[in-house]
């Protein structure tokens, strides 16, 4: 049982943009059957961090033969930065680097 993820995350694990989940199984001996369910999830909602997980049966009947488990999180929100400074404490002439 595997996952393929689209868009590929980053190398930190996260995507940026929603993500869709392919699940496939394959069984050497009788076959894959089905998963529960042998479907493509789609994830939108911003802030996503779960764990999912997927499970085949093979054609003669025989539950969770193959498992398979995928990290999605998803993370849509540019990073920024706030920054304040007060008179007493700020000096015109210099630079400020972020």
């Amino acid at each position: 049982m595997t996952a393929a993820k689209s868009p590929a995350a980053n190398a930190a694990g996260w995507n940026k943009d929603n993500l869709t989940v392919a699940w496939s199984a394959t069984d050497a001996g009788s076959g894959s059957a089905s998963t529960n369910p042998f479907a493509s999830q789609t994830y939108t909602a911003n802030f996503t961090k779960e764990t999912v997980s997927q499970q085949a049966s093979d054609r003669l009947g025989t539950p969770n033969v193959g498992q398979g488990t995928v990290n999605v999180w998803l993370d849509k929100a540019d990073p920024g930065i706030t920054a304040t400074q007060t008179s007493a404490t700020w000096a015109p002439h210099r630079d400020v680097h972020l």
